[in-house]
């Protein structure tokens, strides 16, 4: 299991905060005064889509809901209870959970979820959960029991709106929830709508964003839909909210399930029932009256994004990813405020396991050793795409404009009147030894879903995007369709007439248009781990878009660095020897020195780093060039910095090998394990080119990215 938190040295680093005041050339002989942060601890996870085993069965039914979704709903009880128990050895102070939270809105599931949560609370007391409906959890048609005596599903109990209130009465009870929305008369939308006050300084706005009850329904049907939206009389209650919050000095946190921010740049062009609708209105609203960020789900996607109003306030949307689907992931943050100042430090837990659990279908006792690994061979299928393919392709034929809507009518009928045999013809378009496109199709997609989009493709999916470009791709899948829904010459030759070369490169450049949308993630840098600052940074020279940014917050809100001046970092500067070990003494507490020796002629009793240099080296932490000198004032070179880590950290065995570097010969003899050491924990990492460059100064941009990584290896 992957665990990227900040662990046995957080409390350390926490204790130790501003301290710390390192600039270049020297770091300052006095620190500021420490202040006491406070820390709110946060487990999120989304899109649970529970399903209780009791519902289950191997039957036709079951097998072709399966092959209608990517979702792992065997497995789901297994992974829920495992998630759970995370958060339960975790001790969070509040556990939110953005929408879905069943499969298809039984009250069996809910039930069924209800129970495990309110046990979870009991298992670690103080514990505040906060959850919101999503767009499957109410007034939802599709939800079926599988698990009957002639193995025909039958309808599930049916949740109501006032159902899922009642079975989350624990959430809706609970004496932090200080105000909930009530619908205009006549009306009903929104109405699973609160406000909680967790602890001082924070408010929490649960906004049901779903599409459940005739007054918001496109139809009118007392019906759930996929798209989201809110009503007047909800946003005006959801921005006074946040403007009564923002009065009383609060950081104002959203929480719903469709998202306030596109999450790829094609969102709202071929997926927009995944945004609330006017999101931009809206958000632009709820921003400049005083939220923040909202945690959001529904795209099953671990992604980060940001928007600045016209006024200059920013939102940060921080969607999470559903435990059923490719990354299987659970965000652990941080909210940490000291005096004006407040942060999240976000980390993501992926690759869990083992899981063991009891397959509903056969009875056996079954294990998955790694469920991201596990999910990732679950992705888009034959029999998955040949179910769904059809409703899909209509709607995507019908957004290309590309002829009347007569004659996309006529195309629309004869593809899916053969979809199967189109589909299974397409997906295996061939693009290199043993990849095909539907390999490609899941590469990128599930590149965006794990947060993993920076628009680097190993060679074959390039190759793949390549024949896109070229228009190989599109002339393949056209010819497929031809062989397949126009037998006769006449047919043929309308179909041709319809794609013609204009209309081909348009298909063409819509579809790279799509990938790249998904596989280059432009908003938010790291999806997965970063730092959040809620306070405006003070370092004109460091841009926000910078591949340093969130890790140059992460050092100097940790109080390891302090700028240079007031409103500079030197991010380009380079680090010294003595600069470095004094933040490994003072990341270690500062120890008492009384006793110790050292015959380094260079570090006088008097120098500012005398006692960190005292320590290291006592500590074996540190050992100078000779017995007599150490160089304080030399700039530390990357296997200098990478050594000094790895003897901290008691020189712990690594498996691995130098060659990965092209230049492993010039690696010197004193660092090679330290080398190998980071490399194999994601510590340091090589240069596109190949080489470590081990003689290389360290800049403090580096540094900061460096010590980032280095804390998020303490707990793994």
């Amino acid at each position: 299991m992957t665990r990227t938190k900040p662990g046995k040295l957080l409390a350390a680093l926490l204790a130790i905060l501003m301290l710390v005041s390192l600039t270049v050339p020297a770091l300052a002989e006095t620190a500021p005064d420490e202040a006491e942060p406070e820390t709110l601890k946060i487990a999120v996870l989304s899109d649970i889509h529970y399903m209780s085993p009791t519902m289950i069965a191997d039957t036709e039914d079951f097998t072709t809901a399966l092959n209608s979704d990517r979702k792992l709903l065997t497995e789901s009880a297994g992974i829920s209870d495992y998630m759970l128990d995370l958060v339960r050895k975790d001790k969070p102070d509040i556990l939110l959970i953005s929408g879905d939270l069943s499969k298809d809105g039984e009250q069996e599931c809910h039930e069924a979820l209800a129970n495990n949560l309110k046990q979870l609370q009991k298992d670690v007391p103080g514990l505040k959960i906060y959850l919101i409906n999503g767009n499957h959890d109410v007034r939802n048609q599709n939800g079926k029991n599988f698990n009957t005596a002639d193995g025909k599903a039958v309808p599930a109990t049916r949740t109501e709106p006032q159902d899922f209130k009642r079975i989350y009465d624990f959430v809706y009870s609970d004496e932090t929830v200080v105000a909930e929305f009530t619908p205009a008369e006549g009306k009903e939308s929104g109405q699973l709508s609160y406000v909680a006050r967790p602890c001082d300084g924070i408010t929490l706005v649960a906004i049901d964003t779903c599409c459940y009850s005739a007054d918001n329904n496109s139809k009118e049907l007392q019906e759930h839909e996929t798209r989201g939206e809110v009503s007047p009389e909800l946003r005006a209650w959801v921005t006074a909210q946040c403007k009564e919050a923002k009065q009383r000095g609060d950081l104002v946190i959203g929480l719903s399930h469709h998202g306030l921010v596109p999450h790829f740049s094609m969102e709202p062009t071929i997926l927009s029932m995944y945004l609330i609708e006017d999101y931009e209105e809206i958000a632009a609203e709820w921003t400049d009256a005083g939220m923040q960020l909202i945690f959001t789900g529904h795209m099953h996607a671990n992604d980060i994004a940001m928007m600045t109003t016209k006024s200059g306030s920013t939102l940060y949307d921080i969607e999470t990813g559903s435990g059923l689907t490719y990354p299987c992931p659970m965000r652990r943050i941080e909210l940490v405020r000291m005096g004006d100042t407040a942060y999240l430090d976000i980390s993501t837990m992926t690759h869990a396991g083992p899981i063991s659990y009891t397959d509903p279908l056969s009875g056996e006792t079954k294990v998955i050793s790694d469920l991201t690994e596990y999910a990732r061979a679950q992705g888009f299928s034959e029999d998955m795409l040949c179910t769904v393919a059809g409703s899909f392709l209509g709607n995507f034929l019908n957004k290309l404009n590309i002829a009347d809507s007569k004659v996309i009518d006529w195309v629309n009928g004869r593809i899916i009147d053969n979809i199967q045999g189109i589909v299974r013809d397409v997906v295996s378009i061939p693009i290199t030894d043993g990849k095909n496109l539907l390999d490609v199709v899941n590469y990128i997609y599930q590149s965006h879903l794990g947060g993993e989009d920076k628009g680097v493709y190993p060679a074959w999916v390039q190759t793949g995007l390549d024949m896109v470009e070229n228009g190989q791709i599109v002339d393949e899948i056209l010819s497929i369709v031809k062989r397949h829904a126009f037998g006769s010459v006449g047919d043929a030759v309308k179909f041709d007439n319809i794609f013609t070369q204009f209309a081909k490169d348009m298909l063409s450049q819509f579809i790279l248009k799509v990938a790249d949308s998904m596989g280059n993630d432009t908003n938010y840098r790291d999806d997965n781990e970063t730092v959040i600052l809620f306070t405006d940074f003070p370092f004109t020279d460091v841009d926000p878009n910078s591949w340093y940014f969130p890790d140059v917050v992460y050092v100097t809100e940790k109080g390891l660095f302090n700028g240079t001046s007031e409103t500079t970092f030197s991010p380009n500067g380079n680090m010294t020897r003595a600069q470095f070990v004094t933040v490994l003494y003072r990341m270690e507490g500062c120890p008492d020195v009384s006793g110790m020796t050292m015959n380094f002629a260079d570090v006088p009793a008097d120098h500012w780093a005398h006692d960190a240099i005292l320590w290291g080296y006592n500590t074996g932490v540190i050992k100078g060039f000779t017995d007599t000198r150490f160089a304080p004032g030399d700039f530390v070179t990357r296997e200098q910095y990478v050594t000094m880590l790895y003897r901290y950290c008691g020189s712990p065995d690594a498996e691995g090998s130098l060659s990965v570097f092209r230049d492993a010969s010039e690696i010197s003899a004193f660092a090679q394990d330290a080398v190998i050491w980071g490399y194999a924990n994601g510590i340091v990492k090589g240069y596109a080119d190949g080489r470590f460059s081990p003689s290389e100064n360290t800049s403090r941009a580096q540094m900061a990215v460096i010590l980032h990584r280095f804390m998020l290896t303490q707990d793994k």
